[in-house]
């Protein structure tokens, strides 16, 4: 690349919901070398108000950060593989045809120079698009779970043999991804960059706001995570009894949008009231700035079953809260148990407990370890240290390195 030349970098996504990968994207366009760097984001799918309001919206977000978003004017519509005979697939290969063609459309009129792929649908459509047009490109993956169909695992297979770059959070996920994978490409480790802007409201303010009680003293233990089963909610709810029946001056809040099951919230909620909890345990979901939750929250718990390095993780390191959390993915890269954090095996409730009453009943040992997290946060994962990493990586594959280890 010529020195006067800025290098176009164009990242796809399906949608700008609230979810972890969404939240690096828009820590990626706010950090970037603008001197040495051009961005352009696509998603595939058009704003859909009914959409937002179930799945919440960082649209406004990426805007306001004067980050260049360009719809390719789709509808939402359901990407599961359907068993529909000729008819289904002469309209699945008509709508993949023309979302290539507007794909390749602003690849060709932005000059772009590398591809930057998230997520499914994004993947596939991503890369052949880059095929065609004779771009490099790169995916971000963190997981290889939902993709037991044939067509699923047919098309990760697919992406990741064709990518220049794997992008992953966590040396956990890279192995486990590449198990998964016939033929290994090129992996880069770029764990999460966050961080959080200052809230607009006081504790007491978010407090009302989501109708918990007033008293500070009231400790509140929060999670931040989409509701969906292996984000472990339920398991939480059965430590959450065990917890309130030895310490009843606390609420557990439980923030998120519902992904997947339409009926889980309503599951969580019922499986509260039937431990007798409901009252002291709160279920939202909140179309505000993070930053609002997390002024309120005293402890985080993040109880997944599966996950690769969570955002919210990271996000409480930076504000530095003492946290209790399961050890899965790259979770143990990043905290150190008795150090950073506490680390509790998932699907355990009576370990996650434990560790929820140790920081309740001895307050100095969530600051010391509040106090480490905030210090690793600062040295390994602001949102200035990823980007520099992910400029490295496509930097390197615009000179056209090696696809394949």
């Amino acid at each position: 690349m010529p020195a006067s030349d800025k290098l176009h970098i164009l990242s796809v996504i399906d949608d700008l919901y609230f979810g972890g990968d969404e939240y690096r994207l828009l820590a990626f366009g706010r950090t970037l070398n603008r001197n040495q760097f051009d961005h352009t984001l696509v998603t595939i799918f058009s704003p859909d108000s009914d959409s937002e309001k179930r799945h919440g919206s960082l649209r406004r977000s990426f805007l306001e950060s004067g980050i260049d978003v360009i719809h390719l004017e789709e509808s939402h519509a359901s990407e599961a593989p359907r068993s529909a005979g000729i008819v289904q697939s002469l309209r699945s290969g008509a709508t993949l045809c023309r979302r290539l063609k507007k794909l390749c459309r602003v690849i060709q009129d932005r000059n772009i120079d590398v591809l930057d792929i998230h997520l499914a649908p994004a993947n596939p459509l991503g890369l052949v698009a880059g095929l065609i047009k004779s771009r490099p490109s790169a995916i971000t993956l963190y997981q290889t779970m939902g993709m037991e169909h044939w067509l699923h695992w047919l098309s990760g297979q697919f992406n990741l043999c064709m990518a220049d770059r794997l992008i992953t959070d966590s040396e956990a996920q890279k192995e486990s991804i590449r198990r998964w994978t016939l033929r290994r490409c090129k992996a880069c480790v770029i764990p999460n960059g966050t961080s959080l802007r200052e809230s607009g409201f006081t504790p007491a303010q978010v407090r009302a706001m989501l109708e918990l009680p007033a008293d500070p003293n009231v400790r509140i233990i929060g999670q931040i995570s989409g509701l969906i089963p292996y984000k472990g909610q339920m398991g939480l709810l059965d430590a959450a009894y065990r917890v309130l029946q030895q310490e009843p001056n606390v609420v557990f809040l439980i923030v998120g949008y519902v992904r997947g099951d339409p009926d889980y919230k309503e599951q969580l909620q019922q499986r509260a009231s039937a431990l007798g909890i409901a009252q002291q345990v709160k279920i939202v979901s909140y179309a505000g700035d993070i930053a609002d939750i997390w002024s309120v929250i005293d402890i985080h718990v993040h109880a997944s079953l599966i996950d690769s390095l969570p955002n919210a993780i990271l996000e409480g390191m930076s504000l530095g809260k003492p946290a209790a959390v399961a050890g899965v993915g790259g979770v143990s890269e990043v905290i150190e148990s008795e150090e950073t954090g506490l680390i509790v095996p998932p699907g355990d409730p009576q370990a996650l407990a434990t560790a929820l009453l140790r920081f309740l009943r001895d307050p100095e040992l969530g600051r010391r370890l509040g106090r480490s997290a905030y210090a690793r946060y600062h040295a390994s994962f602001r949102p200035e240290s990823m980007t520099r990493k992910l400029e490295q990586c496509f930097l390197e594959i615009a000179a056209n390195g090696g696809k394949f280890e």
